[in-house]
């Protein structure tokens, strides 16, 4: 008797349930939508400038001046490239002119709803770049899975790129883990209602301490449009055509400082991306390798000890 209580009952509970969170929702779907509009303007003028990239905004930051040009690219699904790199692009912008370009669905630029692919985005960046009248070479600071675009960039077109800088970027021999990376199509329907219900506002996004309040509100209006959108999203997809080319071409001579950050070692692949990194900084003419003690956005961590490395290259070349 007991065990038909507790089923029925749980069976009541069920019924219920459904039509209290249908109301949650869509409270909250209005509520997340008057905040939208009352902080739209946060959004209306860009941390940087629009360019025109084949039919869309791309917004492009630079600030800083000097004999060199680092270039600044985020990993996957960064809500802001601009906010995310603002520690250790101030650290460098007295003696570097910075460039950080937000590719189509980061920051903000247009999300413009077509797969992404690597080789498509590092054209895309180097119109960017030509257009604002910014010649190379460039030092290259990719983190994360835009090491697959600096490494088709540095292969491609070897006389734009002086230097490369990893920060903990992640390595062409990794296509087989990164496929099963991104977000399934159920995972990103659910962040994407999480979205229009505003439910994702309690999720602060990475509210980084070097922020100011009104960089913090920006980077959480940018996280609630962002996240989980088609062009991040389908991003991944592209993983195993990008390694396969960059792995039919010798890996580049080209000067390179590479950051890696603190991996498990209980971890399969931590012995693997070690290996990865060394043979990059062994196939330069001045490679470098360093350990950090930190998570995966470097960065953010250690950007001061990355600054300083970062010159000393720069006084190398």
């Amino acid at each position: 008797m007991n065990r038909k209580l507790k089923a029925v009952g749980k069976a009541a509970g069920a019924v219920l349930l459904f039509p209290a969170a249908l109301i949650i929702f869509t409270v909250g779907t209005v509520v997340n939508t008057c905040i939208r509009i009352i902080n739209r303007p946060l959004l209306k003028k860009p941390m940087g400038q629009f360019i025109r990239i084949d039919g869309h905004d791309m917004n492009v930051l630079i600030k800083g001046q000097g004999a060199h040009t680092l270039v600044f690219l985020s990993g996957l699904g960064t809500t802001s490239p601009v906010l995310d790199f603002k520690a250790l692009s101030s650290e460098l912008e007295d003696q570097f002119r910075i460039v950080i370009p937000e590719k189509f669905g980061y920051g903000f630029s247009d999300i413009v709803k077509t797969e992404r692919h690597f080789a498509v985005n590092v054209e895309q960046y180097r119109e960017a770049l030509s257009a604002l009248g910014i010649k190379g070479p460039y030092i290259l600071c990719p983190h994360s899975i835009s090491g697959l675009e600096v490494m088709l960039w540095a292969q491609k077109y070897p006389e734009e790129v002086e230097a490369i800088v990893g920060l903990d970027s992640t390595p062409a021999n990794f296509a087989e883990e990164l496929e099963g990376e991104g977000l399934s199509k159920w995972k990103a329907f659910l962040i994407k209602l999480l979205n229009l219900s505003g439910l994702s506002r309690f999720d602060k996004p990475k509210c980084l301490p070097f922020l100011t309040g009104e960089e913090k509100r920006v980077l959480r209006e940018l996280n609630v449009r962002n996240s989980a959108n088609y062009d991040i999203v389908s991003e991944p997809k592209d993983v195993r055509n990008a390694c396969d080319e960059i792995n039919r071409a010798p890996l580049p001579t080209i000067p390179c400082v590479h950051f890696i950050a603190q991996k498990d070692p209980s971890v399969a692949w931590a012995e693997k991306w070690w290996q990865a990194h060394q043979a990059y900084a062994d196939a330069s003419v001045d490679g470098k390798l360093v350990q950090l003690n930190c998570g995966h956005y470097v960065h953010d961590f250690e950007y001061k000890r990355i600054a300083e490395e970062i010159q000393a290259l720069a006084e190398r070349l």
